[in-house]
């Protein structure tokens, strides 16, 4: 137990920072030149962590206990993790409306090195609008399911708590999310591209989980 107990306390200041997600904007330019107007974009998420570098030593001491320890580390909170040396969550599960800013709540911070995050998501992933390419008219429905993780989110920081930073910020690039997509490949002809179309859920699930549609940003 006392291996446990050595594991858990913190070398280090434990800070509290408001959370919030920063909405998208409804005009999109597409990287293959289009444009695309959302009308309606909801993303389901779960957890965020943010780690120090794989190769950083300030937990040598921490990561030895866990090593000797017989017990299971449990993930409850800062620096109970050994993989990745997580120093931050940032706990629950959130429906965002992609085209509104969002209050997240309070990310618990160790301060250190940042150098990545990783986002659990955690239900349906939609994205609904009009594209216009090569003046033609795309309207697209795109939804799907995924309780994956998204890592290696860049997030290079050196978190101090004489000087913190005021805020986490998550925003999403939905049109980095449709780059893998052909909007204009309705295979059923019935006038909207949906995932039920040939290809589309693979291509959007694709770009859904690519680690450039999201951004976190520390505010000074």
């Amino acid at each position: 137990m006392w291996l446990w107990m050595l594991a858990c306390v913190p070398d280090r200041d434990l800070l509290a920072l408001p959370a919030r997600f920063e909405a998208s904007p409804a005009a999109l330019t597409l990287e293959d030149g289009g444009t695309a107007t959302l009308e309606q974009a909801t993303w389901t998420i779960g957890s965020l962590r943010l780690e120090s570098p794989a190769s950083s030593t300030q937990d040598t001491g921490s990561a030895l206990l866990r090593h000797l320890s017989p017990i299971s580390v449990a993930h409850a909170h800062p620096g109970h993790e050994s993989a990745g040396g997580v120093l931050g969550e940032l706990l629950g599960e959130w429906e965002l409306d992609l085209l509104s800013d969002q209050d997240l709540g309070t990310l618990q911070l160790y301060e250190g090195e940042l150098a990545t995050g990783r986002l659990e998501l955690a239900g349906t992933l939609r994205l609904q609008g009009v594209a216009e390419l090569d003046g033609a008219l795309h309207p697209f429905d795109l939804a799907v399911e995924s309780d994956a993780e998204v890592t290696g989110l860049p997030l290079e920081a050196q978190v101090v708590s004489t000087d913190p930073p005021s805020a986490l910020v998550l925003s999403l690039d939905p049109a980095h999310a449709l780059s893998w997509v052909d909007l204009s490949a309705d295979s059923d002809d019935d006038g909207l591209l949906t995932a039920a179309d040939d290809g589309v859920e693979n291509s959007f699930s694709f770009g859904a989980l690519s680690t450039p549609t999201y951004s976190l940003t520390l505010e000074p």
